[in-house]
């Protein structure tokens, strides 16, 4: 049962600025800053620090000695979330919406109807490995590959805090997709060793990107914190840096800087010749520029251990594909500031996860459901007529999902699966009890009326108004009678009113009226 939990208040536990120190302090920072598509810095790629001073202008990379700056969303000061969220359409995701959306991939994945809050007190229980596989079925689950989309701080994939409130969340509680895997490691591992191993491999399947530079700083930071939180819950100890070193080379390939619908690096338009390409990854690369923008890369590390071009991953080959893709993508683009009516851009998200994944679940407006908004006809209808398309929640009021926003037409969770026929939306219906009906009365739809109607007499009846236009109903059922049986002199009375299963055949002319060339129900004859 999808329910949304009041967040309390108080200060903000999480200090994303002592990580960083800490970070530093093992020698991690500069690799963690490191882009491996251009071999130089990660972007700030947003103007919000530009009255600092020149060095952090969008299309300036992010120095070691400049990243004090640096907060979280909890951290920053109202005026600045205020912008933000209307500049760049940036909302941030509640924690129990977070939760319910991955629980969704889970059910896909362990194949069933509920995935109740308790569910992760009982590892045994639900990893039971099914006959068949000889792999542990936690390992299976470790290396399914998952992606969030303008992952922000990543609350999807690491659930250290409540990205609207700060708040920290105990290791054992935690459900993002990563913790998930990181839960089952600690449960199923008996050393260290296995549990090092599995935990990279762990975050070799949990993949992210993000436009903007210091989100996807914290992002990176976020991530490497949650394994390192994981390991102390589990051996008590600090990770070892050795350790740390091959998990943060694995972090700055898996968390990467990109515009999401062109497949590049933002403002990045320097040509990278004569660029140091290798400076800071294990793995050397040669990365595939263009002219501009460089296009992203990407690392597959079950297929041969190689890092591919984005626009490879879309065009499916190089064979490297996510299992499943969730996120909050963004809902309007900064772009056109004159123009009250921003251009929504969340349907070119939908679009493109499509291309990558057969699964994903994603959060927008709702409007297209309705066939009503910016967003094209011609997308609206390609949603609603997709069979592979289902809502898994509607909100009719957004600011209950996202406090503070007035999004117009309510808030969507939709969930797509290109291998399940849910059957085509066609016109979304809010009320969950009449979706309900409806879904029931089109699974009949194949079926004609006279399957399920029995013989004898019926509460089913013509009116006046079907007798008066067509007053040969009598004879014409007299005569079908008297084919059967000629002694049958007459009707019954007002048997010419009853609607049997015979009257499909006798007079098929009550239940089809050609009206502008057009066979329509005749309902108007039903009383």
């Amino acid at each position: 049962m999808l329910y949304c939990k009041k967040q309390t208040g108080g200060e903000p536990l999480i200090d994303i600025q002592k990580d960083i120190r800490e970070l530093s302090a093992m020698g991690l920072m500069e690799k963690l800053l490191a882009d491996k598509t251009t071999g130089r810095h990660i972007l700030w790629a947003t103007d919000a620090y530009e009255t600092e001073g020149e060095a952090y202008g969008r299309g300036r990379e992010i120095e070691l000695a400049e990243i004090s700056l640096v907060k979280t969303r909890a951290r920053k000061a109202a005026e600045q979330q205020s912008s933000r969220t209307r500049r760049h359409g940036e909302v941030f995701t509640p924690r129990w919406v977070c939760d319910f959306m991955n629980d969704a991939l889970d059910r896909d994945w362990f194949g069933v109807e509920k995935m109740e809050p308790d569910v992760w007190e009982d590892l045994d229980a639900l990893f039971l490995q099914k006959k068949g596989h000889k792999t542990p079925r936690w390992q299976r689950y470790v290396d399914s590959r998952r992606l969030e989309i303008t992952c922000g701080e990543v609350p999807y994939l690491a659930e250290r805090y409540d990205v609207s409130t700060g708040e920290e969340i105990e290791v054992s509680s935690r459900r993002g997709l990563l913790d998930r895997k990181l839960l089952a490691i600690s449960h199923f591992t008996e050393t260290r060793e296995d549990w090092q191993h599995w935990a990279l491999r762990a975050v070799e399947a949990t993949y992210g990107y993000e436009f903007q530079g210091d989100n996807l700083l914290i992002a990176r930071v976020n991530i490497m914190k949650t394994v390192m939180e994981h390991y102390f819950s589990k051996w008590e100890e600090v990770a070892p840096t050795s350790f740390l070193r091959m998990l943060t080379n694995k972090v700055a390939w898996n968390l990467w800087q990109m515009d999401g619908l062109s497949g590049r690096i933002p403002y990045c338009a320097e040509d990278p010749e004569g660029a140091d390409l290798f400076s800071f990854g294990d793995i050397d690369i040669r990365p595939l520029l263009s002219v501009g923008q460089p296009v992203c890369r990407v690392y597959s590390w079950r297929s041969d251990c190689q890092s591919v071009s984005y626009e490879d991953v879309k065009a499916r080959s190089c064979g490297m594909r996510f299992d499943y893709i969730v996120g909050n993508p963004p809902y309007q683009s900064e772009e056109n500031k004159s123009n009250p009516k921003k251009e929504p851009i969340y349907p070119f998200f939908y679009d493109a996860v499509r291309e990558i994944a057969f699964k994903y679940i994603l959060i927008s407006p709702a409007r297209f459901l309705f066939n009503a908004g910016l967003t094209s006809k011609e997308w609206n209808r390609k949603m609603l007529t997709d069979k592979h398309l289902k809502v898994q929640a509607y909100f009719p009021k957004g600011e209950v999902v996202f406090p503070g926003t007035d999004i117009k037409g309510g808030v969507a969770i939709v969930y797509r699966d290109a291998s399940t026929d849910f059957g085509e939306i066609e016109e979304f219906i809010p009320n969950a009890c009449l979706r309900s009906i409806v879904g029931k009365v089109k699974s009949l739809r194949n079926s004609s009326i006279m399957s399920i109607m029995h013989a004898g007499r019926s509460d089913l009846l013509f009116n006046e108004c079907a007798l008066r236009e067509h007053p040969e109903v009598y004879t014409d059922r007299l005569k079908a009678i008297q084919n059967k049986n000629p002694a049958v002199k007459a009707l019954a009375p007002r048997e010419e009113y009853e609607i049997k299963t015979s009257s499909f055949d006798v007079t098929p002319y009550m239940f089809n009226d050609k009206i502008g060339g057009e066979q329509k129900i005749g309902i108007t004859y039903l009383g």
